[in-house]
């Protein structure tokens, strides 16, 4: 059961915080839509978009390499029953696609209507810290399998190995110590 709320908050925590944030912006009626400044910061957010998409493409090939050459890069892609980490993958890229749109479209907001002008900056404002959000998450999960060695895994399983004891020598030291 535990395992369960973990695995939904994993997946889902990028999506509650955006959300969260979007119901705050609103209730307090934060608009920068009129701001003079905001043309830099849609162009700021293109920028990044395009930098971390690009990031994301370049370290993919290095990690699929690493599949064939490091034991716990393996055996993280079999334990992956789910392919939560290609489904990360794929709605960091797609979000970061569909932001970047936005954030384009968000430079014509001068000849939108006030409704349509107002969907698009809820839209750009969720977006925008899902795409934050979805990017440091995966980017956690890329680290974590670039930066981890076979050997800290290895001790890690010896170490756990060692305290467990075979359940051919259990029933021997049952039957001994009655």
């Amino acid at each position: 059961m535990v395992e369960r709320i973990r695995y939904y908050l994993e997946r889902l925590y990028p999506y509650l915080i955006s959300g969260f944030v979007l119901i705050i912006v609103h209730m307090w009626h934060i608009d920068f839509t009129d701001n003079t400044d905001l043309k830099e910061v849609l162009n700021g957010i293109v920028t990044l978009d395009s930098i971390i998409l690009g990031f994301l493409g370049a370290i993919m090939p290095v990690i699929l390499s690493m599949k064939n050459e490091s034991k716990f890069v393996k055996y993280v892609f079999q334990k992956d029953k789910q392919h939560l980490f290609v489904k990360y993958l794929k709605i960091t890229v797609l979000t970061g696609i569909v932001n970047a749109v936005i954030s384009l479209s968000m430079h014509l907001r001068g000849n939108m209507s006030d409704n349509i002008r107002k969907v698009v900056y809820y839209s750009w404002i969720f977006t925008t810290l899902l795409f934050v959000i979805l990017t440091y998450r995966c980017m956690s999960h890329m680290i974590t399998l670039v930066f981890k060695t076979d050997e800290e895994n290895e001790d890690g399983l010896e170490k756990k190995r060692s305290t467990r004891v075979p359940k051919e020598r259990e029933e021997d030291l049952k039957k001994h110590f009655k």
